[in-house]
């Protein structure tokens, strides 16, 4: 996969140059796993119709297009946040916090320990 087909014509050289982290132009077949150009849409081993990528997406969807609401826009941005950022953005704020513990999978009792321990950091707590 790494350089190509041996019948290729391949230019070798020791001379100082660049080196390409690009692989070879070709890929398996995956009726008999034989390596082919990325070009063919035949198998030459097996006769498998090759298909050449992923479809293109429809361009209209029937139905009726409705906004998300914002408590899903909420999840959806706090799961891509990293874990260090969820915290800080959550804060003490124990609804964010239980989203947080939702997100990450944590014990429901996980945002109660988290808000009373960030609470007592800030010399807040009672």
């Amino acid at each position: 996969m790494r350089h190509g087909l041996p019948e290729w014509n391949q230019e070798w050289s020791l001379a100082d140059r660049r080196k390409s982290r690009k692989g070879a132009p070709v890929r398996t077949c995956p009726e008999c796993g034989l390596v082919i150009p990325l070009g063919l849409r035949v198998c030459p081993h097996c006769g498998e119709e090759l298909r050449r990528g992923p479809e293109a997406p429809p361009t209209a969807a029937p139905g009726e297009l409705v906004p998300p609401d914002a408590e899903e826009l909420e999840r959806v941005r706090v799961k891509a946040m990293k874990r260090w950022e969820q915290k800080r953005w959550a804060g003490a704020d124990l609804r964010r916090l239980s989203l947080v513990a939702v997100i990450r999978g944590y014990k429901p009792g996980w945002a109660l320990h988290e808000q009373r321990r960030v609470v007592e950091r800030r010399g807040e707590w009672e």
